[in-house]
C-alpha cells in the first residue's frame, strides 16, 4: 500500500488522506482531513482523487457528493539507493489531465498564491530542488506514476515533495498534499 484515503469514525465518517501507510515514526505523515461535515455520510468510496459519498440524516441516503483532491504518496529509499515509486492521484477526467511533483524543502505556513487559477496552497519551496516532468494521469483512475532511480540516501535524509495537476487546455492548476522521500 502506497498511501491511504480513509474514512475516520468520528460519528460523521469524515474523509482523510495519509501519504504513507507506515507508522508516523518512520514517515512524518499525519492524516490530512480532506472533507469534514456535521452531517453523517456513508463511508466514502475513492477513485483516484475523486471521493464519493451518499449523504444521510434520514432513513435513506440522498444527495450524492463528489469531492476532488490531488494527493501523492511518500516513499522510502534504501541507504544503498534503488528505485522509488511515486503515485499522484487526481480526479479521473475525460479531458487529458497531467500531474507533476515539486521537490524542495517545506515552507511553513503554506503560501496562498492569490491567483484565481491556482487551487490549493504552495507548501514546498519548489525551486530549491526542482520539478519532476508532467505525466499524463490515467483517465479512468486519475493516477500518474513516477519510477525514480535514486542515489544512496543517508538514513533520516528527507526530501519534501508536493503534488499538483492541471487539465490540458485549462489555466487551472490544483496543488495537493505534501509527502516525503526518506532515506533509510
Amino acid at each position: 500500500m502506497r498511501a491511504l484515503l480513509y474514512s475516520q469514525n468520528d460519528f460523521f465518517a469524515d474523509s482523510h488522506f495519509r501519504s504513507s501507510a507506515v507508522e508516523a515514526a518512520v514517515y512524518p505523515s499525519a492524516g490530512l482531513p480532506t472533507y469534514s461535515s456535521l452531517r453523517w455520510k456513508a463511508n466514502p468510496g475513492h477513485i483516484g482523487g475523486a471521493t464519493y459519498w451518499a449523504y444521510g440524516g434520514t432513513t435513506t441516503l440522498v444527495d450524492p457528493l463528489l469531492e476532488e483532491i490531488v494527493a501523492m504518496n511518500s516513499a522510502f529509499v534504501p541507504a544503498t539507493g534503488g528505485t522509488a515509486t511515486l503515485c499522484v492521484w487526481t480526479p479521473p477526467s475525460t479531458t487529458p489531465r497531467y500531474c507533476f511533483v515539486l521537490l524542495g524543502a517545506l515552507q511553513s505556513p503554506g503560501l496562498n498564491l492569490g491567483v484565481s487559477s491556482v487551487v490549493g496552497w504552495l507548501v514546498n519551496r519548489p525551486f530549491s530542488m526542482g520539478i519532476l516532468p508532467a505525466v499524463l494521469a490515467d483517465p479512468d483512475y486519475g493516477e500518474a506514476t513516477y519510477t525514480l532511480r535514486t542515489p544512496p540516501m543517508r538514513p533520516g535524509t528527507i526530501i519534501d515533495m508536493q503534488a499538483g495537476s492541471f487539465e490540458l487546455g485549462s489555466d487551472r492548476v490544483a496543488l495537493g498534499s505534501s509527502a516525503v522521500l526518506k532515506g533509510g
